[in-house]
């Protein structure tokens, strides 16, 4: 789920991380992906673990999330 909205199939969750990533190096002076890992949980479920490196005005920072879809 993002924000209201329930991303349903692959095709969904990828056209999602492209267009946060379009929208992210609008704002942005750098935004790198890194590594993602997917965890199994059962059948309908899976942890999406992630790292962002983010640059905006000289800082730097990354940022770790993880997710769960059902």
């Amino acid at each position: 789920m993002i924000g209201n909205e329930t991303l349903h199939g692959p095709e969904a969750i990828r056209k999602s991380y492209e267009d946060n990533m379009i929208a992210g190096r609008k704002k942005l002076d750098k935004l790198e992906w890194g590594k993602t890992q997917i965890e199994s949980h059962g059948d309908n479920q899976f942890y999406v673990h992630f790292t962002d490196y983010l640059e905006l005005k000289g800082i730097y920072t990354s940022m770790q999330t993880a997710a769960i879809s059902q």
